[in-house]
């Protein structure tokens, strides 16, 4: 059972993590760190104890989580490594940085999980995925799985390649969402409709149209037909996207945020 955890780093996706815990009403103590003292308003705002540097404190908690950009993970692991406990789990939630390097850093008998979910943590609705390495018995992944359903789904990944392919699938994902909300909004407008109407029933869109997904029993493929008539509208512009061969440019734009999740964490 979690009822201490470390989060180094307290960039967005911690504080959609910090939100949901709150939320929750998680009996959970959660020890924030981060170099920048403009953070301790989260501290403030919230039942969290906040520190600039890593200390022995540390040491009480379960779970250590890293939220940091990869090319910080060395000087973290350092001191995370001065005063963690033998039975902390560290959980990396920074893309790219292969077990093997944070092993070096943090001892070869740490028990570290590589995981990755994204911002829909804040509300319960993130898919987290995570990687663990052979120091993680089964009831540590159990326990870490139970505290990352909090924020909604999780699962177990078998390779840690798998890890740098979902970092550019659900860690970026909700931004390829919005960036196609933004498109739609922005025809809205173009169609005269003013910038608060479209924001609103372009939201309402892709909302109502996720909470069908999500509810019906049909597959994607029989909905979407649903709504498409041999010859009508709907079918005139699924096929200029086809023409425009948008399913290639998605591929070819979540590959690139692959080959990136697989470059990061590298050493210079």
């Amino acid at each position: 059972m979690i009822k201490d955890i470390s989060i180094i780093g307290a960039g967005n996706l911690s504080q959609s993590l910090l939100y949901r815990i709150e939320h929750s009403k998680a009996n959970i103590k959660i020890r924030l760190y981060d170099k920048d003292t403009k953070k301790n308003i989260l501290a403030k705002k919230s039942n969290v104890l906040f520190n600039t540097d890593i200390d022995d404190k540390i040491s009480k908690s379960n779970i250590i989580i890293i939220a940091v950009k990869p090319n910080q993970y060395k000087d973290v692991c350092v001191n995370i490594k001065k005063h963690k406990s033998e039975s902390s789990i560290v959980v990396s939630l920074m893309a790219g940085v292969k077990i093997k390097k944070l092993m070096k850093e943090l001892g070869s008998k740490t028990s570290i999980i590589r995981a990755m979910t994204n911002i829909n943590s804040k509300y319960g609705n993130a898919s987290t995925f995570m990687f663990k390495n052979k120091f993680c018995k089964n009831n540590t992944i159990n326990i870490v799985k139970t505290f990352f359903n909090i924020f909604g789904t999780s699962h177990i990944l078998k390779k840690e390649i798998e890890i740098d392919k979902v970092t550019a699938l659900i860690g970026s994902g909700p931004a390829y969402f919005i960036y196609f909300l933004e498109g739609i909004i922005q025809t809205f407008k173009k169609f005269d409709f003013s910038e608060n109407d479209s924001n609103a029933y372009a939201k309402e869109l892709f909302y109502g149209t996720a909470i069908t997904c999500m509810n019906e029993q049909k597959s994607l493929l029989k909905i979407k037909n649903s709504v498409v008539s041999k010859g009508g509208t709907t079918d005139a512009a699924l096929k200029k996207l086809t023409t425009l061969k948008f399913q290639n440019i998605l591929e070819k734009s979540i590959k690139e945020a692959y080959s990136k999740a697989k470059q990061l964490g590298k050493d210079k």
